[in-house]
């Protein structure tokens, strides 16, 4: 691991402020958080931000890219947009806001986000779908 296993804490990466400020206020819901309950506690803006341009020097360059070559090298600004836009669907799906209009295609670039880490995670996760049946049905 290119900045240790302990990366959200350690100092070693390059954090923003705003990525710092996030790490700190997952911290704060824990007496001894694990790495894994920080990855956990930690909000989708968090991570979508470590794609973003401010990071492609660093971060994507040295460790992020790597997360995202199942199905091929990805640039990070594909990988940035393509998150960024789930993100931006999953807060309007938490707000109750109308997503007819593009539910469909979105599912579609959900699966492929998975397939760019993991091809059998995206083999599953499109087998387990109840979405396309759910969609289609009057």
């Amino acid at each position: 691991m290119a900045y240790g296993n302990d990366w959200l804490v350690n100092g070693a990466p390059p954090f923003a402020r705003f990525a710092i400020d996030n790490v700190a206020g997952a911290r704060t819901h824990f007496t001894a958080p694990s790495m894994d309950d920080l990855v956990a506690e930690l909000k989708s803006a968090f991570w979508v931000s470590l794609l973003g341009p401010g990071y492609d020097a660093t971060l994507w360059r040295s460790a992020l890219h790597k997360a995202f070559r199942a199905a091929g090298p990805k640039k990070r600004n594909l990988v940035h947009s393509r998150l960024n836009a789930l993100r931006r669907f999953r807060n309007r799906v938490a707000h109750h806001e109308p997503i007819f209009s593009n539910a469909m295609q979105m599912h579609t670039e959900c699966l492929e986000a998975v397939s760019w880490m993991c091809a059998d995670t995206c083999a599953w996760a499109k087998h387990h779908s109840r979405f396309p049946a759910v969609h289609a049905a009057p």
